[in-house]
């Protein structure tokens, strides 16, 4: 079996979908209560966009429309199955099978298969995006493939602007920690500007080291600032290009 540092990553520099992208079909999602009569609509998922898109979308749709229309937990675990579809479906349904079983008698619930807590519905969740991406520890593999040293190496494109690049960067690091976690923290923001700047070109690394700056007095937002200045320069000499 291929070691996690040799394994693609979920999702990559560049996305699956844009605010362009045709999102197919919606379910409407309503209270059962009489007295509520909002709505909200979530985009059905098949997985067609891949996990990021299922962490940043449809989970995050629904959890917000399932507020909106006051849904409790039980409700919640109840409905999520209706903006599933293909192997999402599948696994989800399976998820619920194994870990939260219908109750034989409602009065005997133990604590880990009670579906009205919230605590067990965002565990449901990760059980879930495991299940499905096949990885005990998913957060971990996204943070090799953001950190220098693993087999797919994250990298800025040649003609995309550092700004560019760090909204990027610090789009995949949100959505990451999103993902169950592993035994790689968070990182911190020291670690994080590390992981930027080896992002970029080895002449550019080489260039910032000639100007005299020093990676231990940067931010995320100066080091770009920095490159971008560079790259600027480079678009108006015609280097770049």
């Amino acid at each position: 079996m291929a070691s996690i540092y040799e394994r693609m990553p979920f999702f990559k520099a560049q996305k699956t979908w844009t605010e362009k992208t045709s999102l197919g079909d919606v379910y409407k999602l309503q209270s059962n209560s009489p007295r509520n009569k909002q709505m909200a609509e979530i985009h059905k998922d098949s997985g067609q966009f891949g996990i990021e898109f299922t962490l940043d979308k449809t989970i995050n749709d629904f959890i917000r429309g399932a507020e909106k229309v006051d849904l409790d937990y039980t409700e919640s675990l109840q409905e999520f199955k209706n903006v599933l579809l293909g192997r999402y479906l599948t696994d989800w349904k399976q998820v619920l099978h194994e870990h939260f079983p219908e109750p034989v008698d409602a009065t005997m619930v133990p604590p880990e298969h009670d579906r009205s807590s919230a605590e067990n519905f965002h565990r449901a969740i990760d059980l879930f995006v495991i299940k499905t991406l096949n990885e005990s520890a998913p957060r971990d593999r996204q943070y090799i493939y953001l950190a220098p040293g693993g087999d797919h190496v994250f990298h800025k494109e040649l003609m995309m602007t550092p700004m560019d690049h760090l909204h990027r960067f610090q789009e995949m690091l949100r959505i990451s920690e999103k993902l169950p976690a592993g035994n790689i923290p968070v990182p911190n923001a020291a670690l994080q500007v590390e992981w930027l700047y080896m992002s970029y070109h080895k002449s550019d690394r080489a260039e910032f080291v000639r100007s005299g700056n020093k990676l231990s007095g940067e931010t995320l937002q100066t080091l770009t600032e920095y490159f971008q200045s560079i790259h600027e320069i480079r678009i108006t000499d015609g280097s770049l290009q």
